[in-house]
């Protein structure tokens, strides 16, 4: 099976391209070599995991079961990560996906997993709320920072911020969702030049994947 940028620029249906995604996401695990690299955030593992997960998580919660959609990556496009081509207006949606981690820290992990096999274990208090907060602040920054650029394009546009839940979020939790609402509340005072800003919330692979307007141009 093929991985590669090149690969993840084929046009697809939002059915076929989560086929393609989890077809890949096994195919990967079933090759230590590749987990290895993803772990340390190689190419084009990177890439798979960052913006075409997510794209694809997107065009299914947007697009459904539509065969008149396409949806593929478009690298090296400035101002946007990937596009949804209408088949029937032959207009072209426009979308820019960011994942605001801390990209040291997920290197070593997967160091440590990749050589040993375990990692270090991070222990925490419930109530202990400072590495959720370091979290909302990644985001609100790069929040800022997106505010910057325009993303507008004839066709629409959309930015998503994605942010994994797990360890750091419970939605049990009302001190976790107390802080989530903040963050989204900043989020949308922020003057974006876009049309549709959202938030991504993923709890992990076969789970759902939660989309949360910040800003709908309809």
């Amino acid at each position: 099976m093929e991985i590669s940028k090149e690969a993840f620029q084929k046009p697809r249906t939002p059915i076929d391209l989560q086929q393609y995604v989890d077809d890949a996401y096994e195919f990967i695990r079933e090759h230590t070599e590749m987990v290895h690299a993803a772990r340390l955030k190689k190419e084009p593992y990177k890439t798979f995991v960052e913006e075409l997960l997510p794209f694809s998580a997107f065009c299914t919660w947007n697009y459904g079961n539509r065969t008149d959609v396409l949806c593929s990556l478009v690298p090296g496009t400035p101002g946007r990560d990937a596009v949804v081509h209408d088949l029937t207006t032959d207009v072209e949606h426009s979308v820019e996906i960011t994942w605001p981690i801390d990209g040291k820290q997920i290197v070593l992990e997967g160091k440590q997993l990749n050589e040993s096999r375990v990692r270090e274990a991070k222990v925490w208090a419930d109530d202990d709320t400072t590495e959720l907060e370091k979290a909302m602040k990644r985001i609100l920054d790069k929040a800022h920072d997106k505010s910057q650029k325009d993303y507008r394009f004839e066709g629409g546009s959309t930015l998503i911020f994605v942010f994994a839940e797990d360890p750091l979020f419970s939605r049990s939790n009302q001190k976790d969702v107390a802080i989530l609402n903040d963050l989204i509340k900043q989020i949308r005072e922020i003057d974006f030049r876009v049309d549709d800003v959202l938030l991504m919330l993923t709890q992990g692979r076969g789970k759902p994947k939660t989309f949360i307007i910040i800003k709908n141009n309809d």
